[in-house]
């Protein structure tokens, strides 16, 4: 799996969310996984642009503090 830019992601994700395309399409034009597109498109419909923009960061702390 590729990464994938911001921009590039940001740039799919609107695309989609404009109604005049499908998921498929997109996801097939930008090479990008069809889970990792759900779960894009998600975060832009219920939180706009700014989680995707600048995803929160997992600290090693947070993830010793899951598994206690």
């Amino acid at each position: 799996m590729t990464k994938i830019s911001v921009k590039t992601k940001l740039k799919a994700v609107e695309e989609y969310a404009n109604g005049n395309v499908t998921l498929a399409s997109v996801r097939h034009k930008y090479g990008i996984a069809e889970y990792d597109f759900q779960i894009w498109v998600g975060i832009y419909a219920r939180f706009g642009k700014g989680p995707l923009l600048n995803p929160p960061k997992v600290t090693g702390d947070f993830r010793l503090n899951l598994v206690k």
